[in-house]
């Protein structure tokens, strides 16, 4: 009997068998998958019942969401309870009844409602799934598998100016100046943005499978695929998303060069191959790289709505300090202070996710949501602290969720769909990770 067979019979007993492991670790990956592959919030394709907008992501949860629910309810016994468990529902349920109550159509109630069960769901379903070696395996592929695609189509989209899958159904306000230049691609993402963090929220487990790789055939190909993340980031032209993964990735390789000196080689190997190549490529395409980069009209497009938006929030936080003005309602009550025609660049979002934590939920909301990420954070590093595999991954998983934490100051990350996914994802599997820490259960099995 093959180890997978082993784990799937030994932990169906109890739980409501191996049938149902197996569907809701198929839900979770049809979630993820869905999310990443498809731009839903940067389209208008949806379904009209009544009031409310149904998107195809929202169908997809309503049809995977009862499996996750079902079987992280009949597995809850493995998470040992703590602070966490209180303040993430409380966080979420403030969140959500805030933004009930400042929604003024049934589509918001059903958007703010729905951001709070999904991230419950996807959290609490990975938190008890990837305790099983082979969910972490198949969740592990699905990231990278996905990540492949999405540089591919990226860097498709760049050399053809226009996305072959989306064109028809990304909204213009996703990626504006088109023909003025340059091109910012989006891939399946839709959003130069959404595209730019989750490279970056990807790539420390494209980094796993290139130091994992056991022949050398396979490491080069891992490094052509990080070479690729690399450039699929660069035609983004997101000055957020190349910030923060400058910082983590010097971050990661100070630690490496210091702490691993195994690792040193392979390190700057790669450091090497990446920077070159991103070098080679903005010479070759230097035309397209600087009016991405330092063009009037993309300059426009990143500063100027930034600026008008973070200058106004202080009126908007002053006005509703304590309870904020409620989710989805930041990015309108702040443009009404002392509006400015900016045309295309008329802005539509805060693009801080701290700045508009504090408009849109106050001081409550803000301090809830702060405490909660500081509570997952520190699980995190105490898994990193473990050594051995339970590092390695705790590493991916600081780094992974830390791009959303430095990325906000820039952009609204965990506001954004995929980014959020993604978030609670790996926080679900650090969680299950960290689970098994405390038990002295070994994470053998994955590869």
């Amino acid at each position: 009997m093959r180890d997978d067979e082993v784990h799937i019979r030994s932990y169906g007993g109890g739980g409501g068998g191996g049938g149902l492991f197996l569907a809701a670790l198929a839900a979770l990956v049809l979630l993820l998958a869905g999310n990443l592959l498809y731009p839903d919030t940067s389209t208008d394709a949806a379904i009209s019942l009544g009031a409310i907008r149904v998107s195809p992501l929202g169908a997809l949860f309503v049809l995977t969401a009862p499996f996750l629910l079902i079987y992280a309810g009949r597995r809850r016994h493995e998470l040992s309870i703590s602070l966490l468990d209180v303040l993430l529902p409380a966080t979420m349920a403030y969140l959500a009844f805030r933004g009930i109550l400042a929604a003024t159509t049934a589509n918001g109630v059903a958007l703010t409602a729905g951001y709070a069960a999904y991230s419950l769901t996807i959290y609490y379903g990975a938190a008890v799934l990837a305790q099983r070696s082979v969910a972490v395996r198949v969740i592990t592929v699905t990231i990278v598998s996905v990540g492949l695609v999405v540089v591919a189509l990226g860097m498709l989209e760049f050399f053809l100016e226009r996305n072959v899958l989306y064109e028809g159904l990304i909204k213009q306000s996703s990626i504006p100046f088109r023909g003025a230049g340059y091109h910012r691609s989006g891939s399946t993402l839709g959003h130069p943005l959404a595209l730019g963090l989750f490279l970056v929220q990807v790539a420390p487990f494209f980094v796993i499978f290139f130091a994992k790789a056991d022949t050398v055939l396979k490491r080069i190909a891992w490094g052509v695929a990080m070479i690729g993340l690399a450039l699929t980031l660069l035609v983004t032209f997101s000055k957020g998303p190349w910030g923060t993964a400058g910082i983590l990735a010097a971050s990661a390789m100070a630690y490496l060069l210091w702490k691993k000196p195994a690792a040193r080689k392979l390190t700057m190997v790669l450091a090497v191959a990446v920077v070159l190549s991103s070098a080679l490529f903005f010479v070759v395409f230097h035309e397209n790289t600087m009016a991405g980069t330092f063009s009037r009209a993309r300059t426009s497009e990143s500063l100027s709505p930034r600026k008008y938006m973070w200058s106004r929030t202080p009126a908007v936080i002053g006005a509703n300090p304590v309870f904020g003005v409620g989710m989805w309602q930041g990015g309108p009550e702040v443009a009404r202070i002392d509006p400015v025609d900016l045309g295309e660049n008329q802005p539509t979002a805060i693009d801080n996710l701290y700045l508009t934590i504090i408009v849109e939920d106050g001081l409550v909301g803000a301090l809830l949501l702060l405490v909660t990420l500081a509570l997952v954070f520190r699980q995190a590093i105490g898994l990193f602290r473990g050594g051995g595999d339970y590092a390695t991954w705790g590493a991916a998983y600081l780094i992974s969720m830390g791009a959303v934490i430095i990325n906000g100051m820039t952009m609204d990350t965990l506001l954004m769909w995929p980014g959020m996914v993604m978030f609670w994802l790996v926080a679900g599997m650090m969680r299950a990770m960290y689970e098994m820490k405390q038990r002295k259960t070994e994470p053998g099995g994955i590869w």
